[in-house]
């Protein structure tokens, strides 16, 4: 027979177990409650409503930052000289730290792309005139995704489990696929 120490510690460590089970099943919902968000939103883009937005922005380099952009190479890719960097940071929004430009006798050109949007950096070598800088936003795409989820639970002498998945692909029409179900399984 088990002394009533053991029996405590026992029922101490069931305690903490069934606790900390709790506390990583709220923080696995959480997890896929915002997976299903982030999903929904990218499954989705072509029902929110998005207008690309264009902006440009023209500038002149002062006379100073003409001459150190005189002193780079003829042509080739190498990034923009470091003196440059904040002067078109503020003067036309561009960030061109660490980007390459491609060089030219008549311009730099520096591509600025990321996801959801273009941009774009020209410099004229002889007069010293920016841009027109273009900046384009746009969240909208084609895209095919699908997810998939699953949990599983043992409950007294047998198991419950959940399931779902979710698929779409908008490759030219919208197909949109959902599946979900539970099973309960008894075990003798």
């Amino acid at each position: 027979m088990k002394s009533a120490t053991a029996q405590h510690r026992r029922s101490f460590w069931l305690k903490q177990l069934h606790q900390w089970h709790w506390i990583s099943a709220a923080l696995s919902l959480i997890g896929m409650l915002l997976f299903a968000i982030t999903g929904i939103t990218l499954n989705h883009a072509g029902q929110i409503e998005a207008e690309p937005q264009v902006v440009s922005r023209k500038a002149t380099l002062p006379p100073d930052l003409l001459a150190v952009l005189a002193k780079g190479p003829e042509e080739g890719k190498r990034p923009l000289p470091v003196k440059l960097e904040p002067f078109l940071d503020e003067a036309v929004g561009a960030d061109v730290a660490g980007r390459e430009g491609e060089w030219s006798a008549d311009e730099v050109y520096v591509a600025l792309a990321r996801p959801g949007g273009d941009a774009w950096v020209s410099i004229d070598r002889e007069t010293g005139a920016i841009g027109p800088v273009t900046q384009s936003f746009d969240i909208t795409g084609k895209r095919r995704i699908a997810a998939e989820a699953f949990y599983a639970r043992p409950v007294g002498a047998g198991d419950v489990a959940f399931f779902g998945r979710a698929e779409t692909d908008d490759g030219g029409k919208t197909t949109d696929r959902y599946l979900a179900g539970a099973r309960y399984r008894f075990a003798f």
